[in-house]
């Protein structure tokens, strides 16, 4: 799989847990092997759109996604997309 399969993998996924799924548009996203870290924004319950949230996709092919307010996420972020060191941009 390239770059672009995980990054296309990782946005299903995370439209997956979205309320408003066809609203979402996507910031730069940026992948290597097993890791794929980029910015959304979609709807939120009130029909708004609630600003820039970074995602975090993980695994080969990408299995899981983590946004912002999930658990853990900051040191997920930190530890895989600090460095982009290898990864290639998609915007």
């Amino acid at each position: 799989m390239s770059a672009i399969d995980d990054i296309a993998r990782a946005k299903r996924l995370l439209e997956e847990r979205l309320r408003d799924p066809e609203s979402v548009r996507y910031g730069t996203v940026m992948a290597k092997r097993g890791v794929v870290c980029g910015v959304f924004n979609a709807k939120n319950g009130f029909g708004g759109y609630g600003g820039d949230e970074p995602f975090l996709g993980l695994g080969y092919p990408a299995t899981v996604v983590y946004i912002s307010s999930d658990a853990g996420f900051q040191s997920l972020w930190d530890a895989n997309c600090l460095n982009l060191t290898g990864f290639i941009r998609i915007d």
